[in-house]
């Protein structure tokens, strides 16, 4: 979920619920038309910071992912935490089809295996056709198989 346009706002006070609620903490993404809303007691910092946590951190992975990480590297996991947001951000997500790095950069991230071997999405990057491309691909494959 990209957080170009994340817009918070707050209800009330209303009629007081049943649970003691006066307030609504609403939020809401302009891009993928996400929206959420949760009742408060009070408007705090808290509870704002409580409702990202839950509600968009937690939800969409980087938990999770985290969690994943530290199960599979039990000894050596603070080692590999920094490799955790570039998995995140470059991994495509089912609701926009996209991964984050793309919608916030308007471009799909470059992995360090395609810049020693590029790739014919790269190669179309920046501005070569197929064409120009298929050549150039097949000089590097007989150059690799060769062993120079």
């Amino acid at each position: 979920m990209t957080f170009r346009r994340l817009e918070f706002g707050f209800v009330g006070p209303m009629t007081k619920s049943s649970g003691g609620h006066l307030y609504i903490l609403a939020a809401t993404n302009y891009f993928c038309k996400w929206a959420k809303a949760v009742p408060l007691k009070e408007v705090k910092k808290e509870n704002v910071a409580d409702f990202i946590r839950t509600n968009i951190i937690y939800r969409y992975g980087v938990h999770n992912l985290l969690k994943k990480v530290v199960a599979k590297s039990k000894h050596d996991w603070h080692e590999r935490l920094g490799k955790v947001p570039w998995t995140y951000r470059t991994t495509v997500r089912t609701p926009t089809q996209s991964t984050p790095y793309a919608l916030v950069y308007i471009v799909e991230a470059v992995f360090s295996l395609e810049q020693q071997i590029p790739s014919l999405r790269i190669a179309i990057q920046e501005g070569l056709t197929k064409e120009e491309n298929a050549p150039i691909r097949l000089e590097e494959l007989e150059v690799s198989m060769r062993g120079d």
